[in-house]
């Protein structure tokens, strides 16, 4: 699932190459009623209840808080924080009736440290272990499990949207 229609169709193409069978589905996870329907979506795919969920919300943010728009900020915490929540949620719905459920959370190496000119994204990442760490302990006893990863760099899109917003040569960043 995404938000960008023509990224689901590229994946979906490299998907049918190597799955037996595959589907997406265009999802804007800030709207909690689109997050329903991904879950309905992934039901009716996979026949029963979803037995892993990966909330890998992520909207890049970079420069001084001191120079962020209201907007800007609403966006990052939109998408990385209340997105994640959503979605969780409507995933949880269904994990509970899998015996083998797991929702996994996609924070960043800045869920766990703070970095100078990234102060608006790391808190929404921070968010992120927050709410990890909270889940696990209020869904663990329902059987699901509930783990967040944190990496760093990794060469994508959203890296290039981030640096080019810090005004940050990408190649000097990854090298």
């Amino acid at each position: 699932a995404d938000v960008d229609a023509s990224r689901l169709a590229q994946a979906l193409e490299g998907l049918r190459s190597k799955a037996q069978a595959a589907a997406v589905t265009t999802c804007d996870i800030t709207d909690a009623n689109q997050c329903e329907a991904l879950i309905t979506t992934a039901e009716r795919f996979f026949n029963g209840p979803v037995d892993v969920f990966v909330a890998n919300a992520g909207r890049p943010f970079g420069g001084a808080l001191a120079e962020a728009s209201p907007l800007d900020i609403r966006k990052v915490i939109d998408v990385n924080v209340t997105g994640s929540i959503l979605s969780a949620q409507a995933a949880l719905r269904s994990l509970v009736r899998s015996r083998q459920a797991c929702l996994l959370f996609t924070g960043s190496l800045q869920s766990v440290m703070g970095r100078a000119e990234r102060s608006v994204y790391t808190a929404s990442k921070h968010a992120i272990a927050g709410l990890v760490k909270s889940l696990a302990l209020e869904m663990g006893p329902q059987g699901v499990r509930v783990n967040g990863i944190a990496p760093t760099l990794v060469d994508t899109s959203f890296l290039h949207q981030a640096y080019e917003q810090a005004g940050v040569e990408v190649v000097s960043a990854l090298t």
